[in-house]
């Protein structure tokens, strides 16, 4: 089985971190994975960097990299799969909003494709306006850029060598979308697999829904679309 590098961005986090970084331990030993746990601390203005580093004293699969200023989360996941050491990788929040176990029980398809791109089964469990907003984004990202997901935004699993010196426009929440849609239009293999989310992670207010976000979102997202359609640099077959 494939060792992975589980990416943890985090930015203000201090009550959840502890509770994030356990249910990966926890996960990791149940499903006997051969992993390392990266936490970027994205910037925060609370006690996150130093309750991590209190945590993390005597555990050597745990690293801590701290941004001075806040960065975003998507320049966060690529700072850490370029510290990272295992052969794959996945990104899961420090907010403890995400099933450790969940996100990575399907780790040993790793061997077979280049990405497990997880969708919501149980989304009924979240608000009808989040459902509604998810839909939407879903058909533009499909439509816009001829995809067939059923999610874009969950905890992917990532071959390491696919993002060895990728370069992102978006630094924020589109990172993902982007990721998937440069590598699957060039052609890396992918399935899809169902994800059980808990039901506190439908009621707390993402930080992906601020006015700053969504603009950033939007300029991400043009950018991408000029990339792949007009300039024609962005998912090219390899």
């Amino acid at each position: 089985m494939s060792s992975i590098s589980v990416i943890v961005p985090c930015l203000n986090e201090e009550k959840n971190i502890i509770a994030a970084l356990g249910s990966i331990e926890k996960a990791t030993k149940k499903l006997k994975i051969d992993y390392e746990i990266i936490v970027i601390d994205d910037g925060s203005i609370d006690n996150t960097a130093c309750v991590v580093s209190q945590y993390i004293k005597k555990k050597q699969r745990i690293k801590l990299i701290s941004n001075s200023t806040n960065q975003g989360i998507g320049f966060s996941f690529i700072l850490g799969t370029r510290k990272s050491k295992k052969d794959s990788v996945i990104m899961i929040p420090g907010d403890n909003e995400n099933d450790a176990y969940e996100s990575l029980k399907f780790i040993k398809l790793i061997d077979h494709v280049d990405i497990i791109i997880p969708f919501v089964l149980n989304r009924e469990i979240r608000s009808i306006n989040r459902r509604f907003l998810s839909s939407i984004y879903r058909f533009i990202i499909n439509i816009s850029f001829g995809m067939n997901l059923n999610y874009s935004n969950g905890t992917v699993i990532y071959k390491k060598k696919l993002l060895r010196g990728i370069q992102l426009i978006s630094t924020g929440f589109f990172y993902q979308a982007e990721l998937l849609i440069r590598l699957i239009r060039s052609g890396n293999s992918y399935c899809e697999m169902p994800q059980v989310i808990n039901k506190n992670s439908s009621e707390r207010k993402s930080r992906a829904t601020t006015i700053k976000s969504f603009i950033n979102l939007v300029i991400s997202f043009c950018k991408v679309f000029t990339g792949v359609h007009i300039t024609r640099k962005i998912g090219k077959l390899k």
